[in-house]
């Protein structure tokens, strides 16, 4: 799943750790609505933070993409606000649903989009593995 941007790699990373936090806390149960909302509130935090930090380099390297992978980064955060939003009304039930759409993001999101950048990324001195 390496997009060849280490900076990039190590973040997607962090985002695995977490969907492995809940994926554990769901099959321990009862399952613990402040994990769930701690889960919740680190994967905003950080996908804004993460979201940043490629829309920066879009804008600087003039990534032909940037306006369409952007549009994309804002769906995935309010889908997050939409899961926060359950989650207050109806606590736990959303955890689920969480994980699976969480799942189904990345697993589609880092080749389908991710990748595309690579090359742009690498040509302007963001590489590694």
């Amino acid at each position: 799943m390496s997009v060849k941007v280490k900076l990039i790699d190590e973040r997607h990373q962090w985002f695995m750790v977490v969907l492995k936090e809940l994926s554990a806390a769901l099959r321990n149960k009862p399952v613990s609505p402040v994990t769930v909302e701690h889960v919740i509130d680190e994967l905003n935090g950080y996908s804004l933070f993460h979201f940043a930090t490629e829309e920066k380099y879009f804008d600087l390297f003039n990534y032909e993409a940037a306006d369409e992978h952007k549009a994309i980064h804002r769906e995935y955060i309010n889908k997050l606000e939409e899961f926060r939003g359950a989650f207050k009304e109806g606590g736990i039930k959303i955890a689920d649903a969480l994980l699976k759409f969480m799942e189904e993001w990345w697993r589609e999101h880092i080749p389908l989009h991710d990748k595309k950048y690579s090359q742009c990324f690498n040509e302007h001195g963001l590489n590694g593995v």
